[in-house]
């Protein structure tokens, strides 16, 4: 049996009342007590942050794609006479949403909701309703005070109206769960409803329901949107076993459903129809179309794989590598149940980007790819729904003012937000650059820290650093936020490599095979050690010795006086050759002319050169970082020290080692291929 319980009690105004408690304790318990039975989870996009703090309390009981989220237009509240045309429409699409679930059962945790907020809730009629199809609903009753004392509680003739009307969805119900054995005959009596068909629970007898205490919550702030009563479980357990007994019951009359698309198809028929809304304006019906369609999106999730670097300018850094590799990789073996979908920002919103992947296609051969060549190559905006994830795999940060809205608003959505945290160097060592870039990737941080699901380091380096940093600078969220690893693949032939040649491609080839040879590759900036390592290379060479540094990567920042030295070293293109912008194919061949990767960087979120080197079987000498280690292992030789002296000592003492066969070697160090790569980060951002 297919349980589906309406929870927008516990995100509207009611949350911290008894009412919110209570229906979060009931449904906690269903949830705890449902044994083979399925639960989901209806919620409203209308309550901003409210979606990742309950499911933050069903976590692990309820299955994260089972807690599922409808949209429907603002201001929908019955206090506002303006749009009722709109609100009775909104009422409609939640039934249409829940219909195309096909639940057995839907339970409404509480009928007498959206006054003031913008909740819909409703019982339709066969008559009004727009929705080809009936599911047996059960409603949680908790008082009738306005048929019983109206005079109070029913002042005006627009409150008596807006209580008629749910009185009338209660007549409709199949079954209503009471809170007290009063209440229960008073129903009966009142609403003219078969006792059969009226269950008394008694959790909500007692001194207790009315007190409010404060339980160890999963995460900061969460007591801002509900908690649960303070029952014991067993109470609330007894409670849940005596509703999903009464379910079952009544799920017997669940009828046969119509496909999504029939059921859809026929709403729209009708929504055509409705002369009630010939009246509203355009701009509500344009917001009221994009939500029927949000709504029909739950059917097919999406990974949204954020390129939005790459579609601007390819750079060929280390990172962009990264991001290329893992896209390939997504494309031509997507997730289960998911279509990949590149996006890039332009701007003022989220594109597809079909436009530069299929100029990317043709690169790919004859592989098949989750899209396809006969799609239009325009760039749609991208629609999000609750079951969608969103994947930050290119550097983003100078985009995170531009867009932290819009990716709130995919979260309040119900979608799912990762980050890839390539390292936060930036914030342990601003001094490596310059101002502006510190204080640009601190802020980008701090909010994606506050509005993702989860951030994905690419080493448990990173993951310590990352998690370190939240102890001093916690963000404001209400739940938890996740911190995963993975690793980087190392096969440069599977990640979409740029070819071509220089004219002099075989004359440097020749001199580096000529002679030892130690290759450093990553962009010119200060961390990297390429000043160290030119010092040491300066030292090297006086004391005459025959050895070669080739240095492959584009000028950063912040190193003048080095690309200074490098133009105009009097050993260069001699036994100092420096290499910009070169393709995959060249860097390739490079490795396998050069004797030894050299890696004198200061810092790094992983070192994907020494993997790169490793599957070239070259040997690795490589400053004594956590991160190396945790990459290389014992596969590596490590050196300590920044100045030019100590580095030399170890080349030299690493000569020695490799003429007589005794130097690390890498060709038994394990690494993952990018395929296995983007399987991690694929296991560890999709729902279990």
């Amino acid at each position: 049996m297919r349980i589906l319980i309406d929870l927008q009690s516990c995100q509207s105004k009611s949350k911290s009342l008894d009412i919110g408690r209570y229906s979060m304790s009931l449904a906690l318990a269903i949830a705890r007590n449902a044994a083979s039975h399925e639960v989901w989870i209806l919620l409203n996009d209308r309550f901003p942050r409210s979606v990742p703090a309950i499911r933050q309390w069903f976590n692990p009981l309820v299955p994260r794609e089972h807690i599922v989220v409808f949209s429907i237009p603002p201001d929908t509240r019955e206090n506002n006479p303006k749009k009722n045309a709109l609100t009775r429409v909104s009422e409609q699409v939640r039934e249409l949403f829940i219909s195309t679930l096909q639940p057995d059962i839907v339970h409404i945790s509480n009928l007498f909701e959206g006054w003031e907020d913008d909740v819909v809730v409703s019982i339709s009629s066969s008559a009004n309703s727009l929705v080809n199809a009936r599911t047996p609903t059960s409603i949680t009753l908790y008082d009738l005070r306005p048929l019983t004392q109206p005079e109070v509680y029913s002042p005006n003739e627009a409150i008596r109206r807006y209580y008629r009307r749910k009185v009338e969805s209660l007549r409709r119900s199949q079954l209503l769960l009471t809170v007290s054995e009063s209440l229960r005959r008073e129903a009966i009596e009142l609403l003219d409803i078969a006792p059969t068909s009226v269950i008394n629970l008694s959790t909500a007898e007692g001194p207790q329901f009315h007190s409010q205490i404060k339980l160890q919550t999963p995460s900061k702030n969460i007591d801002d949107y509900c908690y649960p009563n303070e029952y014991s479980l067993s109470t609330w357990d007894q409670a849940a076993r005596q509703a999903i007994a009464a379910f079952e019951r009544v799920s017997t009359e669940a009828n046969t459903y119509a496909t999504s698309e029939q059921l859809y198809a026929h709403f729209i028929a009708k929504l055509s129809d409705e002369t009630a809304l010939q009246n509203q304006k355009e701009s509500d019906l344009r917001i009221l179309a994009t939500c029927i369609s949000t709504n029909l999106g739950i059917y097919e999730k999406q990974l949204l794989v954020d390129i939005s670097q790459l579609v601007l300018l390819d750079e060929k850094s280390g990172i962009q590598r990264v991001v290329r590799s893992i896209l390939v990789h997504l494309l031509q073996a997507p997730p289960n149940d998911y279509r990949v979908i590149p996006v890039y920002w332009d701007g003022w919103q989220y594109r597809q980007a079909r436009e530069f992947i299929s100029q990317m296609l043709p690169k790919l051969g004859s592989k098949q790819t989750s899209i396809q060549m006969n799609e239009t190559t325009s760039d749609p905006v991208v629609d999000v729904n609750c079951n969608d994830i969103f994947l930050g795999l290119d550097h983003s940060a100078h985009l995170a003012p531009n867009t932290q809205e819009t990716l709130q608003h995919f979260r309040d959505l119900g979608a799912e937000i990762y980050f890839v945290i390539y390292d936060i160097l930036l914030v342990r060592h601003p001094e490596w650059w310059a101002r502006e870039f510190s204080t640009t990737f601190h802020r980008w941080l701090k909010i994606i820290a506050e509005i993702s699901t989860g951030l994905v380091c690419i080493s448990e380096a990173t993951a310590h650093d990352i998690k370190d940093w939240l102890l001093h600078t916690p963000p404001q969220r209400v739940d938890a936020l996740r911190i995963i690893s993975f690793h980087l693949g190392a096969d440069i032939s599977q990640s979409l490599p740029s070819k071509g040649l220089p004219q002099d491609a075989e004359f440097i080839l020749q001199t580096l095979q000529s002679a030892p040879s130690l290759l450093i590759v990553s962009t010119l900036e200060p961390r990297k050690g390429h000043s160290q390592a030119l010092e040491a290379f300066n030292l090297l060479w006086q004391s005459g010795l025959k050895i070669n540094l080739v240095i492959v990567g584009r000028e950063g920042w912040q190193v003048k006086p080095l690309i200074a030295q490098l133009n105009h070293h009097p050993e260069k293109d001699k036994q100092l050759f420096w290499l910009q912008g070169i393709s995959d194919e060249y860097l390739s061949q490079i490795y396998l002319a050069s004797t030894a990767l050299l890696s004198p960087s200061e810092g790094e979120g992983f070192g994907l050169p020494l993997i790169e080197a490793a599957q070239h079987h070259l040997p690795i000498i490589a400053r004594s970082l956590p991160v190396y280690k945790e990459v290389a292992g014992d596969y590596a030789f490590y050196f300590e020290g920044n100045q030019p002296e100590p580095l030399a000592e170890a080349i030299k003492t690493w000569l020695s080692l490799y003429d007589a066969g005794k130097a690390p070697s890498s060709k038994n160090m394990p690494y993952l291929t990018w395929a296995e790569s983007t399987q991690q980060l694929v296991d560890a951002i999709l729902p279990s």
